[in-house]
């Protein structure tokens, strides 16, 4: 991929987008009647060009002492339109006019994507990519505020006149990353100033990204694609970009390949592998779950720069062992949960460290912590004045940890406070790994509750196999999801308050629910007719930008039509009979683990 970013193609990008300003600056200059004297000279476009150039250099787990250039270490990922899945190396190969939203899983590589392509589409020329950073909105610094400030690193002070000509020239491309790290509070706001700009300004274009189940997802004004996994053998492009010594590339591939195939499985996404890579090279080991690679993570960027220089050690500013290190590292992780951002200024992260400090019964003082933190372990990055986790998953990984190991009571009181929460999406990637670290706690206080609340029994009725199957639980079942028609075709679903732990188990009902709607095809109206719903004004308030055009229907009303009433109950019933074996598995499981029989001889 070096060759993309070679000499050649820069010069070349160079003289395009010199081109591209140039007649930029010609259009402002026409529809102002000003001279923007900003850009007006071609050794002001050379260094506009560099300093949007210096998106492709990052800080990743790979390479966390300073930033690289991304075409170091960039393999092509696979994005999904629908069923089609191809390689994509500029916004054009999308295939897709208007905006776009690329959504992905924790650790597909979402952001270096869209750094990607914003660093492509400057070497093609023809526009000007603005990469801004979602998670800098904050309640005093607005989205607009956000891209005030980008244009103001790129040398150009833009006021409401000059903006609103900028959008309509048609050679601004907002790259937004990362809406799904825009506090909650927010998002609803962002979501509106976003679609305010792009129904104002037709000609501006806007790519984003985020995790899935967003509401930005069912916006009118974007088409949605999805970022892919990494299929079959392209786990080993990515080591093979990794490692310096294509020998021991080939190596480690072999040693998965032959010794170690169970770990394929793990290695889903580049964030996975580069994981993987890292810790083999220390370690010449290879752990057996998504936890493992978290687990050994710590100390081994811990102690990185001791075991790799023979007899150097970093001075620690803290009097603290590796242990103690990790365990409050863990309190902070869990303790920044607490805060919307996902930038954290020094005052506000003092705060966090100091808290954390003291949940974990150790003496050392804040900003020694967070220097070491940052110095040490580089699991926290200084960006000026802000401060934020290398990847969102190492925070979620270390919170995770640190509820694993609080006592019996607390662990029940969290677990119970989380499935109770109409915000527990945002706990989803910690109970996944509590889900294999913690998985007679997750089971007992978590999963377990929530499969008997879903079938309405107990935890006797189920060992009693009664399988219950209603209407009425069904509805529950879907309460918070919408079915959305397109021109009166089904064009997706949303899930308002998603019960997480069986969100396979409800995109299935709902997939079976839009079958039977495609083998019946009743008019929209008649929904419409039952639930006596203007559909202008029938979105559900987490949703915005939905038009005329695209109606919400809600899931539960299906059921209650006449045409399905009959033909929705064997799905019902196969619904409730997937939930029913997970719970009498749960129940089995830990009726297993609270056996006494395990203590007979030994005590």
């Amino acid at each position: 991929m070096t060759e993309l970013f070679s000499a050649t193609a820069i010069a070349a990008g160079q003289a395009v987008f010199k081109k591209s300003v140039s007649d930029l600056y010609e259009y402002i200059s026409e529809k102002t009647g000003k001279k923007i004297l900003q850009w007006n000279t071609e050794k002001k476009i050379e260094t506009l060009y560099k300093k949007i150039s210096k998106v492709r250099q990052v800080k990743t787990i790979w390479q966390v002492d300073k930033p690289v250039d991304l075409s170091e270490f960039y393999c092509d990922p696979h994005i999904k339109i629908d069923k089609e899945r191809k390689i994509v190396r500029k916004i054009a190969d999308i295939g897709l006019k208007g905006n776009i939203l690329i959504e992905g899983i924790a650790g597909q590589g979402k952001s270096i994507f869209l750094r990607y392509l914003s660093s492509r589409e400057l070497l093609y020329g023809e526009v000007i990519p603005l990469f801004i950073e979602l998670r800098r909105v904050d309640k005093d610094h607005s989205l607009k505020d956000r891209i005030v400030a980008a244009f103001d690193a790129l040398g150009l002070d833009v006021d409401d006149e000059l903006f609103k000509v900028l959008a309509n020239s048609g050679k601004i491309v907002l790259m937004l990353d990362a809406y799904d790290e825009i506090p909650g509070e927010l998002k609803s706001s962002v979501l509106t100033d976003i679609e305010d700009i792009v129904s104002k300004h037709e000609n501006i274009r806007v790519i984003t990204t985020s995790r899935p189940q967003e509401n930005i997802r069912t916006s009118n004004y974007f088409s949605n694609v999805v970022l892919d996994n990494l299929k079959k053998k392209e786990y080993q492009e990515v080591i093979k970009k990794l490692a310096k010594d294509q020998d021991w590339a080939n190596s480690l591939i072999g040693h998965i390949e032959h010794r170690s195939p169970h770990i394929k499985s793990l290695l889903f996404s580049p964030l996975m592998v580069t994981l993987l890579v890292l810790l083999y090279k220390s370690y010449q080991h290879l752990p057996a779950n998504l936890s493992g690679f978290y687990d050994v993570l710590f100390q081994m960027l811990l102690q990185r720069h001791d075991g790799t220089k023979p007899g150097f050690t970093r001075q620690r500013k803290c009097d603290l062992d590796d242990i103690q290190y990790r365990n409050a590292f863990e309190a902070l992780c869990l303790l920044a949960k607490k805060s919307p951002q996902q930038s954290f200024s020094i005052s506000v992260l003092h705060g966090v460290a100091e808290e954390a400090i003291a949940q974990t019964n150790l003496k050392a003082k804040p900003a020694d912590f967070i220097n070491d933190i940052v110095r040490i372990t580089c699991l926290i990055l200084r960006e000026g004045d802000e401060h934020r986790f290398i990847h969102k998953t190492v925070q979620e990984y270390y919170a995770a940890s640190f509820i694993q190991k609080k006592p019996d009571t607390w662990a029940k009181q969290l677990y119970t406070r989380i499935s109770d929460s109409d915000n527990r999406y945002k706990w989803q990637q910690e109970l996944e790994f509590l889900s294999e670290i913690d998985s007679y706690r997750y089971n007992r206080y978590f999963l377990l509750p929530i499969c008997l609340d879903v079938l309405s029994l107990s935890e006797k009725q189920l060992q009693e196999k009664r399988l219950p199957a209603t209407i009425q639980q069904a509805k529950f079942i879907l309460n918070g999801v919408y079915i959305y028609f397109g021109s009166r075709n089904i064009v997706g679903y949303y899930y308002g308050s998603p019960i997480i732990s069986f969100e396979d188990e409800v995109a299935s009902l709902i997939d079976k629910i839009v079958q039977l709607y495609d083998k019946n095809p009743v008019t929209v109206d008649s929904f419409i007719e039952i639930q006596k719903i203007n559909p202008t004004k029938g979105n559900p308030p987490e949703v915005r930008g939905i038009l005329e055009e695209k109606i919400p229907i809600p899931a539960s009303l299906f059921l209650d039509h006449p045409e399905y009433s009959l033909s929705t109950l064997s799905v019902i019933d196969k619904f409730f009979a997937n939930i029913f074996h997970i719970a009498q598995d749960i129940s089995l499981s830990l009726e297993k683990t609270e056996s006494s029989s395990l203590l007979d001889g030994l005590v």
